[in-house]
């Protein structure tokens, strides 16, 4: 038994070897012409080659390619369907992806469920990233509870004061931890305690006010 699974496991990083390999081959045979309009050689007909095959990386990486247009025209649809090859197959950065995509609605239906599911799956093999963003899908607990939806016009512009003000900041880092830990059984708190929850709904309503009018302004600049 311990001979296959040495020899597996060398089988495994030849294919990987052999992935990165294509990938060098398909970037660099590509042919712009004076047009503008990209065509490729034949290094792209053995990248799609070994991904039909079933080599994640491969998979994953024509997602990539798919996706942000390196290559091959942008269709996240196509981008989509290889990612969940990979994915199926365990391959970590393209459960992040898909679940990325699940969550925006690009390329396939959109669905905190789908997007939640394949983000513990990257993050069960400790993929960078991916805990915090099921926290995202959680998050903004307090609000979420106060203005009853994930999607609320309210709870977005908190989001994005997160994403873009607190985020950047180490301070604001620390606030986004602390939040995540302490807000879950308060949210909980908010969803029985109706008085309770009016009044931080007055509140939080003054602060996106605020910020929805300083967006406004800059707009303006």
């Amino acid at each position: 038994m311990e001979w296959r699974e040495h020899f597996y496991s060398r089988f495994l990083e030849i294919n990987r070897v052999f992935s990165t390999f294509l990938e060098f081959c398909f970037y660099n045979s590509l042919v712009v012409p004076k047009k503008g309009e990209v065509k490729m050689a034949n290094g792209i007909e053995y990248f799609i080659q070994a991904a039909e095959q079933g080599e994640a990386p491969a998979q994953y990486n024509l997602g990539v390619s798919y996706q942000f247009g390196r290559g091959v025209q942008s269709c996240s649809k196509t981008a989509a369907y290889w990612y969940a090859k990979a994915a199926e197959q365990g391959f970590a950065a393209a459960q992040y992806n898909l679940a990325n995509l699940y969550q925006h609605g690009a390329g396939v239906y959109q669905s905190k469920e789908k997007a939640k599911y394949w983000f513990s799956k990257a993050a069960e093999q400790g993929f960078k990233d991916s805990q915090t963003r099921l926290k995202d899908l959680e998050g903004c607990y307090v609000a979420t509870a106060v203005y009853g939806s994930y999607d609320a016009p309210e709870v977005l512009c908190l989001r994005q004061f997160r994403d873009k003000v607190l985020v950047p900041s180490i301070f604001g880092r620390l606030f986004i931890s602390l939040y995540y830990r302490f807000s879950p059984p308060i949210a909980e708190r908010l969803k029985e305690a109706q008085r309770i929850n009016m009044f931080v709904r007055k509140v939080l309503d003054k602060v996106v006010g605020r910020l929805n009018k300083k967006k406004h302004n800059q707009n303006e600049v």
